[in-house]
């Protein structure tokens, strides 16, 4: 079948990149269009797990869509609460975040009107003891010299992760000025700063494996039209991957950490695919046959290699697709769409492209890499690997010890190995989000703040009515168990319940 499609591929090129091109350019505008709208920073579960019904019954019985949270940070190193020029900044940082309007910034506390500590102060007898007991604490630390904003930002996770970007630029430019360190913490900011740090990863990888991959291409064919075939075959099946993503984003989001699967595997597998084929095509070049023969024949050789290898790559992801969390299902789609466009093009556009060029594809050859290059390099006998595996196929036992136990051993690292969620802990020392969830959890009693002020809110639902005295005696054991309990800093709040 690879040779057939060799064959037909190399016997109308300019069709066949014709369609390339065209699949290219959709794919681009595709991308361009929707990819933005195809991701989400929300990590789910998928299927009918207690976590999801609860949420579920919290948003159509209780509050409706969930709010996030955000939380700025004012602090002085020589000022306390007392005096009037932290007053004045604190109070200045406030108006400028409440004058990105509604559509930012839905309110305070828990989406009340109170946001700091001078507010709460202010309202004086308007705020009950009890309230004022539990506020306090949410506001100023211990020391006095560190006060906390809270804000409730407006509309979906997903919009407030967007939206966020300006309360962060409020923040920023509040901190650059006089002797105040400001800083801001929430879910939406960390989420927003994750992808800002992911972004910058994939840049930097991006920046430092594109040109050692060039170089050794560059060694590896000594001519520079070969090293640029692997590379270009990567970027569209880049592009067609992203392009998928973004249309099937729209019917099922995907975690955004999926494009940086298709840019990093599309990289690695769009590179190897067609450097087997590149090779292959011009070694059969060398043995004297006509360009569409060795074409055809490195399609029904190499071809098939590398159908079989994305195949087997393919079917080993399909098993991430059962896992029930968004994140894996994503990673798990980006990966497989972008396998499948490299296998695409591989065995297509890529043999359309080496009938083109024919003997060509060794123009612009650079000299000094010429004997180092499989142009120069007799691949039939005594080449370096023909050695190694005459070496490996006479002694498979001794082979087998010398290269497995060294393997086996490195293994028991992987029993030390420490996994979890990503969180603002495994960010560089220099992420804004990180150093202010460290400040908070060093100044105040209560540690890292979460979206209703505590470190990590626990909300337990129960779907009953509160007339069946059997359900309240329940709910009451619940608070009463959970109030004894060492691990919830403060005790349990009073029950709210739904019309």
């Amino acid at each position: 079948m690879t040779e057939v499609l060799a064959r037909i591929s190399a016997r109308r090129p300019w069709v066949t990149v014709g369609v390339w091109v065209l699949l290219v350019v959709l794919g681009l505008g595709l991308s361009g269009t929707f990819l933005g709208s195809a991701t989400t920073t929300d990590f789910r579960l998928a299927g009918r797990y207690e976590s999801e019904r609860a949420a579920a019954l919290l948003e159509e019985k209780l509050r409706g869509p969930e709010k996030l949270a955000e939380i700025v940070i004012v602090q002085s190193e020589s000022l306390t609460v007392d005096h009037a020029a932290f007053r004045t900044k604190v109070e200045a940082v406030h108006e400028a975040i409440m004058a990105l309007g509604p559509g930012t910034i839905s309110g305070g506390i828990d989406d009340r009107p109170l946001s700091h500590y001078y507010q709460v102060v202010d309202a004086g007898p308007l705020i009950s003891q009890e309230d004022l007991a539990q506020l306090l604490p949410l506001l100023v630390s211990v020391d006095q010299g560190t006060a906390l904003l809270h804000y409730t930002l407006s509309g979906t996770s997903q919009e407030a992760t967007s939206n966020v970007e300006d309360v962060i630029h409020v923040v920023e430019e509040a901190n650059e000025a006089d002797d105040f360190l400001v800083l801001i913490g929430g879910d939406a900011s960390t989420a927003y700063e994750n992808n800002e740090l992911a972004e910058q990863d994939l840049q930097q990888g991006e920046r430092f494996g594109v040109p050692v991959a060039l170089l050794v291409l560059l060694v590896l064919f000594g001519a520079v039209v070969a090293t640029l075939l692997p590379l270009g075959l990567a970027a569209v099946a880049i592009i067609i991957a992203l392009a998928a993503v973004a249309v099937i984003g729209q019917q099922f989001q995907l975690v955004f950490f999926v494009t940086l699967m298709v840019v990093m595997l599309g990289l690695a597998v769009g590179i190897d695919y067609s450097l087997l084929i590149v090779s292959r095509f011009k070694e059969e070049m060398r043995h004297g046959l006509s360009t569409r023969d060795a074409v055809a024949k490195t399609g029904g050789t190499a071809g098939r290699t590398v159908l079989f290898s994305g195949a087997t790559v393919v079917l080993a992801l399909v098993g991430l697709l059962i896992v029930p969390a968004s994140f894996y299902q994503s990673l798990a789609l980006g990966a497989i769409l972008v396998v499948i466009a490299s296998l695409a093009a591989t065995l297509t556009l890529l043999p359309a492209v080496l009938a083109l060029l024919g003997p060509k594809i060794d123009m612009l050859t650079i000299p000094f890499l010429t004997r180092f290059s499989l142009k120069g390099a007799d691949t039939s006998q005594g080449g370096f690997w023909d050695k190694i595996t005459l070496i490996v196929t006479k002694r498979p036992v001794i082979s087998l010890l010398i290269v497995g136990v060294p393997m086996i051993a490195l293994s028991y690292f992987y029993l030390e190995m420490r996994t979890g969620l990503n969180d603002v802990n495994t960010f560089p020392d220099k992420a804004e989000t990180k150093k202010a969830f460290l400040l908070m959890e060093e100044k105040f009693a209560f540690g890292a703040v979460g979206p209703a002020g505590f470190l990590s809110p626990a909300e337990i639902v129960v779907s009953g009515s509160i007339d069946d005295p059997q359900v309240m005696a329940a709910i009451e054991r619940v608070r009463e168990s959970l109030a004894e309990d060492t691990t919830f800093t403060l005790p349990p709040q009073p029950p709210i319940v739904n019309d």
